[in-house]
């Protein structure tokens, strides 16, 4: 730095110049920057006035030609023109004057193709050239306002046209390529109502009339590739859809929806000629809902979701099972806790049932709805099976068989019964050991002189003994060895 307050400050990176500023003694200051990358231009210089402002710039390429210039005339004019990569045409143009008004140019290849110009009191002009194959005239009344815009095709044909009426209300054409359909139609007025129409190949697809007070009915229309042909949808205010209609070709229904004042949502769905439900679904505002599922017009499905996400599945009519109807309750973490499936008379079928300590009882009845069989599955890995006998329209126990959890003393206990008077009489009680012995103990026999027996097996199954008590109290005992008395 000088003495009178100039200086020259030099800027490298990995030993090349990339920056230069050099202050005068007036406080002016040049900045050149150079060896630029990652930019357009590779080099660029700076000019500040005194004040520190920005009085002119030009970015230049690695030849030397023009990439950008800019600026300011003393009347406070700003002028900035940027180049293609050669430098050898304009790409845009700008002129901004201070009291707000400007001109802006954009050039493709060189030549016009946009101007804007911006005046004063914010009202403007708008000049599109050279559009390949078309042309607009756009026009602005005093308050710069655009009251018409017509673009036509290179045959002259009509691409768009827009119009803004006395009182306010905005008309807007869509045409096709040949100018000779419309493709949409929209009619704006002042009240914020408006009415869009769409049209594909001439013919009118969807019309959308929006409301004063921002609700709005949509039509749909000429539909193809689904069930309907037609669709009404109603939006409030809100935008939140409170009903829809489709319908058929000739004027049956084919859905319906519903938002009712408390926020219930009903959906209907018919089958093809709208004669018969095919789905029912009621949604309420705490999450809970029914779903009905139709088959030919009979219900073969209804699921009620409760608030707390519980729910109850009941299946009816059904063809081709031992039963005609089922209902399955799950938790509100979706587990099944219960089945009870029936027959065509009302009797059951069978049923399920998850206790709280999460055992699972599964019971299964004949066709009489009389109790044939029970498995309880323990939560440790125990099930307990039992069978019963039909017995003048009663359920009587004719085994019971427990096989325990794996590592338990027991393999199982096997429990035989006869009936008797009605009533099921333990007759036979089998408990096999972890080792394979087993206990059998033999219980009110029919034609013998003992009441009870106790037979003792080892691993192999040979008998080793045997306990009997006779009908007086007294025990006889044999013992087995190498398959002789002893």
């Amino acid at each position: 730095m000088k003495a009178d307050g100039s200086s020259d400050t030099l800027a490298y990176t990995n030993g090349v110049l990339t920056s230069e500023t050099v202050v005068h003694a007036d406080k002016s200051k040049d900045i050149y920057l150079s060896n630029v990358t990652g930019k357009t231009y590779v080099a660029e210089h700076d000019v500040y006035n005194t004040a520190g402002v920005l009085t002119s710039s030009a970015r230049t390429h690695a030849d030397g030609s023009t990439d950008y210039s800019f600026t300011l005339a003393a009347d406070g004019t700003k002028t900035v023109l940027q180049y293609n990569a050669s430098g050898s045409a304009l790409t845009s143009r700008t002129v901004a004057k201070v009291d707000g008004s400007s001109d802006t140019q954009v050039y493709t290849n060189g030549v016009l193709t946009n101007e804007t110009v911006a005046h004063a009191d914010k009202s403007k002009d708008l000049y599109l050239s050279n559009i390949t194959g078309k042309t607009e005239r756009d026009v602005y009344n005093a308050a710069g306002v655009l009251t018409s815009s017509v673009r036509t095709h290179a045959d002259g044909s009509t691409d768009y046209s827009f119009t803004l009426a006395a009182d306010g209300t905005k008309t807007m054409l869509q045409y096709n390529a040949s100018g000779s359909a419309l493709t949409s139609l929209t009619v704006a007025k002042v009240d914020g109502s408006s009415d869009t129409q769409v049209y594909t190949n001439g013919v009118l697809t969807s019309e959308t009339v929006a409301h004063a007070d921002k609700s709005k009915d949509v039509y749909l229309s000429n539909i193809t590739g689904k069930t309907y042909v037609a669709e009404h949808d109603v939006y409030n205010a809100a935008g939140v859809l409170t009903s829809s209609a489709r319908t058929h070709a000739d004027g049956s229904a084919d859905y319906s929806y519903t938002l009712a004042a408390d926020g219930t949502k009903t959906s209907l769905q018919y089958n093809a000629n709208g004669s018969q439900l095919t789905t029912s679904v009621v949604v309420k505002a705490d999450g809970s809902s029914d779903s009905l599922a139709y088959t030919n017009g009979v219900l073969t499905n209804e699921t009620v979701v409760h608030a707390d996400k519980s729910k109850d599945v009941y299946l009816s009519n059904i063809a081709g099972k031992t039963y005609v109807a089922e209902h399955d309750v799950y938790n509100a973490a979706s587990v099944l806790i219960s089945t009870a499936r029936t027959h065509a008379d009302g009797t059951l079928d069978s049923t399920y049932t998850l206790g709280g300590d999460g055992t699972k009882t599964n019971d299964y009845f004949d066709t009489t709805g009389i109790l044939k069989s029970e498995v309880t599955i323990g939560t440790n890995g125990s099930t307990d099976t039992r069978t019963y006998t039909n017995a003048s329209g009663h359920a009587v126990l004719s085994s019971d068989v427990l096989k325990y959890a794996a590592g338990s003393a027991d393999i199982s206990d096997t429990k035989l019964y006869t009936v008797v008077n009605g009533q099921a009489t333990l007759s036979t009680e089998t408990v096999l050991h972890a080792d394979n012995s087993k206990d059998v103990f033999l219980t009110n026999a029919a034609g013998t002189p003992y009441v009870t027996e106790h037979d003792v097996y080892d691993a192999t199954g040979f008998l080793k003994s045997k306990d009997q008590i006779a009908l007086d109290g007294t025990h006889t005992q044999t013992f087995y060895s190498s398959g002789a008395n002893e």
